[in-house]
């Protein structure tokens, strides 16, 4: 990361709980991205980040045909850099 940063970590932030529940939400948005299951991106998205994936969703269909899809995420590491 170039350049002079004004963020970091306060003390006493739980970095764990936090990247814990990060991950978690990685893995829910996945499995919602993966059913197509517009309710569940919603309550995650801005309305432009819905509208996107809401497209990206209708080109996925027209090239699969209705085949389901299955993200198996392996590894997930994450790290918290900082705050802003």
């Amino acid at each position: 990361l170039a350049g002079s940063q004004n963020w970091g970590v306060p003390a006493g932030f739980d970095v764990e709980g936090f990247l814990s529940a990060a991950k978690r939400n990685f893995l829910t948005l996945q499995d919602a991205w993966d059913r197509s299951d517009i309710p569940s991106l919603r309550a995650m998205m801005t309305d432009e980040m819905l509208s996107e994936i809401r497209t990206q969703l209708a080109e996925r269909e027209r090239e699969l045909a209705g085949q389901p899809n299955k993200t198996d995420v392996v590894m997930l590491e994450a790290q918290l850099l900082g705050i802003e």
